[in-house]
């Protein structure tokens, strides 16, 4: 029985056919004997009446009652002792729910609740275990957070504070060189302090979208616009393919140019000079897409699984130095999921990268 309703049934159910049936057993032996005795006792002997005293109604009940007593005694010892039994089945697995509670509570997320029940309590159970593994992927996840933001902040501070000192320390001039150093420095800092706050925004659901009919089209042509001063410092061809013609969409078109300029600063960033960038726009179904293609030097298969994770930077590009703060592809994920969209991404190392959004199209 899977429901844990029909086992409690079940086990009602067993006890009082227990009970009858044994109450049953014992007041017909008891009666029997105790019929046999009285007959004895009146005299039959061989089938003769023999001169015996008088046995009254009131002995004859008297007897019976006896006998009731003992069976109902010794049928509610059993039943309590069945009932304890199955009790116990039902009620142990609630006690390993209890002791996992409160060893969860005291901050062991790696403990799991063992048991083979199939019924409620055991989808309790296994909903039980899923949560402490959620809470212990969480943990993790925050305590990788915060070494991350510590490493993030430490470079940028560090040159800061290196830079200011050497000036007070006259090792080094307060001319523009160094002024402009800790400029980019504090620059750094407000970028990921922004990133920070939008990715912990949309991470809770929080992240307020201004939804408005915009003109994909546009919207894309005036962010590759922007970028071509960019692209053209690394002699890299940056263009835009669209076969459908004035696209409006639903979106918020502040949050959409965000997630387009972060794929293009992660596609400008890892292509070589002399390679190209081209943005797509185009209608799938009940969706349209939009995907910005390069040939740079493509993801390790080991790494693509985690191009969306914060501060997650692939092979040779973990260096502060080159640039970013490792929480573009994530923002621009979140943003996306935030319209109902998905993300995804497609590497050959050595060819390039294609990453590809796709936004749902009312009507």
């Amino acid at each position: 029985m899977r429901s844990l309703n029909w086992k409690l049934n079940g086990a009602l159910l067993l006890i009082v056919l227990i009970a009858v049936a044994l109450m049953a057993y014992l007041t017909n032996l008891n009666t029997a004997s105790e019929f046999r005795q009285m007959m004895m006792g009146r005299g039959y002997m061989g089938g003769q009446m023999m001169a015996s005293p008088e046995i009254t109604e009131e002995d004859v009940l008297d007897q019976v009652n006896d006998s009731l007593w003992k069976a109902g005694l010794i049928t509610a010892a059993v039943a309590l002792v069945t009932g304890l039994i199955l009790t116990r089945q039902i009620t142990r697995p609630v006690k390993a729910l209890i002791t996992g509670a409160r060893r969860l509570s005291k901050g062991e997320l790696s403990y799991r609740v063992k048991t083979s029940s199939s019924d409620e309590i055991g989808e309790l159970a296994d909903s039980f275990n899923s949560m402490a593994a959620t809470l212990e992927q969480v943990e993790q996840s925050r305590r990788q957070l915060t070494a991350d933001i510590a490493h993030e902040l430490r470079t940028p501070l560090t040159i800061i504070e290196g830079t200011v000192e050497g000036i007070l320390d006259d090792v080094f001039e307060a001319d523009n060189e160094h002024l402009n150093s800790i400029k980019e420095q504090t620059l750094l800092l407000t970028h990921l302090i922004n990133d920070l706050r939008d990715i912990s925004l949309a991470e809770s659901g929080q992240l307020t979208l201004n939804v408005q009919s915009t003109d994909i089209v546009d919207l894309a042509e005036r962010v590759i616009s922007s970028y071509q001063p960019n692209a053209g410092e690394k002699n890299i061809r940056l263009d835009m393919s669209s076969p459908i013609s004035s696209p409006e969409i639903e979106v918020d078109p502040v949050r959409i140019e965000q997630v387009i300029s972060n794929l293009l600063r992660n596609a400008i960033h890892h292509t070589p000079a002399g390679g190209s960038i081209t943005v797509t726009l185009g209608r799938v179904d009940n969706s349209l897409e939009l995907s910005v293609s390069d040939t740079g030097e493509g993801i390790n298969p080991d790494d693509l699984p985690h191009v969306f994770e914060r501060f997650y930077r692939s092979g040779t590009s973990r260096s502060r130095n080159e640039g970013g703060t490792g929480l573009g592809l994530a923002i621009a994920k979140q943003m996306v999921e935030a319209h109902g969209g998905t993300v995804t991404v497609e590497s050959t190392p050595g060819k390039g990268s294609t990453f590809r959004i796709s936004l749902p199209v009312k009507g």
